[in-house]
């Protein structure tokens, strides 16, 4: 590929965002599937616990994910009895999502091994530079939010 048109440092952050994105699938492979679900399961327990219980379209909606994309990674949660789907009484197209207790126990117990490997990461990382890394990822990641892709 031709680089000579592309700005200065743009190709290291693709090299680097290609490599955080394999290490992610790496994760994905390896980390919270460990517990017998996906990283992104773990992530919609994390979601439900902190938005309290929130309908299916509010978890898309705060997520930035599609609907029918979401509902079929909450149904596995569902199966494994992870997760329930309460119908609203005056609504019956309102359904809340909630964590049962298995789902509490089980994204606690997910939970503490994700910050023992962001430990493990981050223990890598010199003391003085840990600020620096977040701030950057912050950064990062609002840019991303502002430019659409594709």
């Amino acid at each position: 590929m031709n680089n000579r048109c592309v700005q200065p440092g743009l190709s290291q952050i693709r090299d680097v965002l290609q490599m955080l994105a394999r290490n992610m699938v790496f994760l994905e492979k390896e980390g919270a599937s460990c517990c017998g679900i996906t990283n992104i399961q773990s992530y919609l327990l994390e979601h439900i616990h902190k938005l309290n219980g929130p309908s299916l379209n509010e978890l898309a909606e705060h997520l930035r994910m599609e609907t029918s994309t979401l509902s079929r990674q909450v149904q596995g949660l569902v199966t494994k009895g992870l997760v329930k789907r309460v119908q609203s009484e005056t609504d019956r197209r309102y359904v809340q999502l909630t964590l049962t207790e298995e789902g509490e126990a089980f994204g606690e117990k997910v939970n503490v091994q994700m910050q023992q490997y962001l430990q493990r990461i981050f223990s890598h990382i010199p003391a003085d530079k840990k600020e620096q890394v977040l701030e950057s990822l912050d950064i990062l990641l609002e840019a991303m939010k502002k430019s659409n892709c594709c």
